[in-house]
């Protein structure tokens, strides 16, 4: 499937979003950060909980909670087989006893919300982060905030807001593509234990002097990209602005020093033509990184296909 072909369909899942949205919280989207720290303590007052719980304001808090662990599950108040469900995955992914019941040790870890988005672990604190669907509305709250910072520490472009839109749908594709993950835009266990991971992009290697850096993507990274780019123009440069990216996050992981930018409209086309014709011959993708001259930014100035021993898989 084309950029384009994905793009189209998710414009419209963005409008199906406005009307089907039946799993939002009233309160109308993500919680402030002040109501999440008020929902934890007020769930900490609580105590345990077992399905079935007949606290309903106490049932609410909890189910707030999970929401902003990504859970797509109305605040009801009643303890039953959803919110049983998400309470159990929640002690898996923290090597807890998969209960269902919330036990002291549960609601501590439930509680605690880290106040650093690099402390957070999507495949253990989150759960599986996506857009709306005709059963439940999107996933809001800390989880999707995180899951856009670890996308752009990937060099993914993934936008802002503690919802999961159609931006971030886009970019959990883009991610699961470059990653060789079924490609199903939504961030389920998997896709949450990659972003997790500190390396940069599947196969690059980089060098670097005082006058710019080389980076070598591998060739599954460089089909995987060239797949993404269409005729139209727009998606093109979104597509290729998806390397440019990954290419700025190798550079500053060496060089923590250098602000690097996306490549401008020309580097952009002939980016373009450079991916294709390496895709094409099943080669590597050189890629120089510097300055332009009399300019302190760094961005990628130009790209070529290479091959040889030192063109990874």
């Amino acid at each position: 499937m084309t950029l384009r072909a994905v793009l189209s369909i998710l414009v419209v899942l963005s409008a199906l979003a406005l009307v089907v949205d039946r799993g939002a919280d009233p309160s109308g989207g993500a919680e402030s950060s002040a109501d999440a720290r008020r929902d934890t303590g007020g769930l900490t007052e609580c105590g345990p909980m077992k399905r079935g719980d007949r606290r309903p304001a106490c049932v609410r808090r909890l189910q707030r909670v999970l929401r902003l662990r990504g859970a797509t599950i109305d605040v009801t108040g009643g303890y039953f087989d959803r919110t049983a469900e998400y309470v159990r995955t929640f002690q898996r992914q923290q090597g807890r006893p998969a209960t269902g019941m919330l036990d002291q040790g549960t609601l501590d870890a439930l509680a605690d919300l880290p106040r650093d988005p690099g402390a957070w672990r999507l495949g253990r604190d989150c759960f599986t982060l996506r857009g709306p669907r005709a059963t439940a509305g999107a996933s809001t709250g800390a989880c999707v905030d995180v899951l856009r910072t670890r996308l752009a520490a990937h060099g993914v472009p993934a936008g802002h807001g503690g919802t999961f839109d159609a931006t971030a749908m886009t970019a959990v594709t883009t991610f699961q593509r470059l990653r060789g993950l079924p490609a199903v835009g939504f961030a389920g266990e998997r896709t949450r234990h990659a972003l997790d991971a500190a390396d940069g992009p599947a196969g690059a290697r980089t060098s670097c002097d005082g006058r710019g850096c080389r980076v070598v993507v591998g060739r599954t990274t460089t089909r995987t990209i060239a797949a993404l780019i269409p005729d139209d123009g727009f998606a093109r440069g979104q597509a290729v602005g998806v390397l440019s990216a990954l290419i700025c996050h190798e550079v500053t992981a060496r060089i923590a020093t250098v602000v690097c930018r996306a490549a401008g409209s020309v580097v952009i086309n002939e980016a373009a033509v450079a991916i294709e014709a390496a895709a094409r011959r099943d080669e590597c993708l050189e890629v120089r990184v510097g300055p332009a001259p009399g300019e302190p930014v760094w961005s990628p100035r130009t790209a070529a296909p290479v091959s040889g021993r030192e063109c990874g898989a």
